[in-house]
């Protein structure tokens, strides 16, 4: 319970322009205050919040032996297997970018090669307040990331010592846990402004960039989708019975198993996807070098491509969002006119996002069908999706290679080439993180097909190319 006298003096702290009123702006700058000692909990109440005291856990992750300080080596130890994890699943490594022995002089303050309590949380206050994230959710990651970085240890003590050492069940536990540290360090230290921004994309038209944003909801593309299908119908595809695919599967190298059949799922979820319907493309549209939201008074116009099957093999289709509801384009050029007028990195970044709709992220399968299919719309050349599987290849064998990830694989029996893409194909990816390699790669020369894009070549997808 707080008294009066409580509620009243907080007030005081959060009402900065002094008008008696909480308004969304100070509510935000509240609940994200790490200095506070109030803030509001996920049940709805007012509660107390000590940053100090959610940190402790973290701080005992990386005090290894317990002795109430963090040697040099447990900080460098601990630092890099938060870096490595987060190569591992292609996240950004954020405040976590600086090498280890560079992020180390920055928290020693005293500069004695030792991390006090003191000097942990004034590093970890200053990465949080940066983060978009409440107060309220602070407790429960940190508690999720000390978990998940303990089992690593964990797994890799035994590893080393082969103390009840399985390596597959090994492989998989410790594959779980590094995508737990990735999932909770996203949520923990990226601010979602940071991600919207596409990590610095290379344009200097900020209005455009920021069009992102504003860019139609999840429930506004299930519409969209449903729209389509109420328009176009549904042609549902032959599908085998998975007690089929498992008899099959039989036949394989039990290694492997897991594998086909994920990757034959995968296939089948693909088809389903394709007779409903996906939105590939989602963009807004230019008139007369000005941003149509200038003309309609704030509204954005936007302009979505849906990829379907039907009786005829797969089709584009085009609609136009007019308030809640979208209405069907003639044909296509109003659509292609559009894109030809977008920069060629916000199309890439748009057509990311369309893929990464629903989770935010993508997985491997959906990069590669994003990138040909921006190969099939002259955005890139086949030698740029060339040279950015190659940079992700080369970046997880890397990782492999450090973590020594291969030697169940190898004992296994398969290449280490095999291990890459399985391991590939367990990954997600952010469209930032894309973007980040794929800005890269264009930054080095000439990256478009000489050739217009053609209707016909828009409605082939990734999946009949591969």
């Amino acid at each position: 319970d707080f008294t009066d006298e409580q509620v009243e003096k907080l007030m005081l702290q959060v009402d900065v322009n002094g008008d008696g009123v909480l308004d969304y702006v100070e509510f935000v700058d509240w609940i994200t205050d790490r200095s506070s000692a109030f803030s509001i909990a996920n049940d709805g109440w007012l509660s107390n919040f000590d940053l100090a005291a959610e940190i402790k856990p973290m701080f005992d992750c990386f005090d290894k032996n317990g002795d109430g300080s963090i040697s040099k080596e447990e900080f460098l130890e601990c630092y890099s297997t938060v870096t490595n994890c987060l190569k591992m699943m292609g996240s950004s490594n954020g405040p976590f970018e600086s090498p280890p022995l560079d992020a180390l002089k920055t928290v020693d303050v005293d500069g004695d090669e030792t991390v006090s309590f003191a000097e942990f949380l004034k590093w970890q206050k200053q990465l949080l307040q940066h983060s978009g994230i409440a107060n309220a959710q602070i407790p429960i990651l940190f508690a999720e990331l000390s978990q998940a970085l303990d089992m690593i240890f964990s797994i890799d003590r035994m590893h080393h010592q082969k103390i009840g050492h399985d390596g597959a069940e090994a492989t998989d536990a410790l594959r779980n846990e590094i995508r737990r540290v990735s999932t909770i360090y996203s949520r923990l230290y990226h601010s979602s402004e940071e991600l919207a921004d596409m990590r610095n994309p290379p344009l200097t038209n900020e209005k455009l960039w920021k069009s992102l944003r504003s860019r139609p909801s999840v429930e506004s593309m299930k519409r969209l989708v449903r729209q389509c299908c109420k328009d176009h119908g549904i042609l549902l595809p032959m599908m085998e019975l998975e007690s089929s695919s498992l008899r099959r599967s039989q036949t394989l190298p039990k290694s492997r198993v897991s594998n086909s059949l994920q990757r034959r799922r995968q296939t089948l979820k693909r088809k389903l996807t394709l007779a409903i319907g996906e939105v590939t493309l989602c963009i807004p549209e230019l008139q007369q070098d000005r941003f149509a939201f200038e003309l309609k008074q704030g509204q954005l116009c936007w302009l979505a491509e849906v990829m379907k099957s039907g009786e005829g093999g797969q089709q584009a289709f085009y609609y136009e969002l007019e308030g809640d509801n979208w209405v069907p384009l003639k044909d296509c050029r109003r659509f292609d006119h559009t894109l030809q007028t977008l920069p060629q990195a916000f199309t890439l970044a748009a057509l990311l996002n369309a893929y990464a709709y629903m989770t935010d992220t993508l997985s491997w399968s959906a990069v590669q069908q994003a990138l040909t299919l921006a190969y099939r719309k002259n955005l890139i050349s086949a030698d740029v999706v060339h040279s950015f599987e190659t940079q992700m290849r080369k970046q997880v064998q890397g990782d492999m290679l450090d973590l020594d990830l291969h030697h169940d694989a190898l004992e296994a029996g398969r290449t280490l080439a095999e291990a890459v893409s399985e391991h590939l194909d367990s990954m997600t990816f952010s469209p930032a993180k894309c973007m980040e390699v794929l800005s890269g790669i264009l930054a080095d020369g000439p990256t478009r097909k000489s050739s217009v894009c053609s209707a016909d070549d828009a409605s082939t997808t990734a999946t009949d190319e591969a």
